[in-house]
């Protein structure tokens, strides 16, 4: 007797059970997220912190990082008059890249572009 049908007929079980749990998302349901509060999410969990040591100034720290010191600062509620001290944690923004839909025809090229 054959049993190879065995091991597919489980593997399709398992699936139909799978896609009839209630814990598994649908569209119809709108249980989505749309592409750009997936980006926003992405980008805000790529943040990078930088611990403020001796000598830094938020000029260096903007260099750095290659950011923007007006970004910097706001991104840390600063102003020109904020004393920096040392072993102070700030946030460095995340420069937003563009984002590319990938059409049919595209080439690498194209997309690094």
């Amino acid at each position: 007797m054959d049993r190879r049908w065995i091991g597919s007929l489980a593997v399709c079980i398992f699936l139909l059970a799978l896609g009839a749990h209630p814990s598994v998302a649908r569209l119809s349901e709108g249980n989505f997220v749309p592409f750009s509060q997936a980006a926003n999410n992405y980008v805000e969990s790529q943040a990078h912190t930088y611990c403020i040591k001796k000598g830094d100034t938020l000029y260096k720290i903007a260099q750095m990082f290659s950011v923007n010191l007006n970004a910097l600062m706001q991104k840390n509620g600063m102003d020109e008059r904020t004393i920096l001290e040392i072993g102070t944690v700030v946030k460095i923004p995340v420069v937003q890249r563009g984002v590319h839909v990938v059409m049919a025809g595209d080439t690498m090229y194209d997309v690094a572009k």
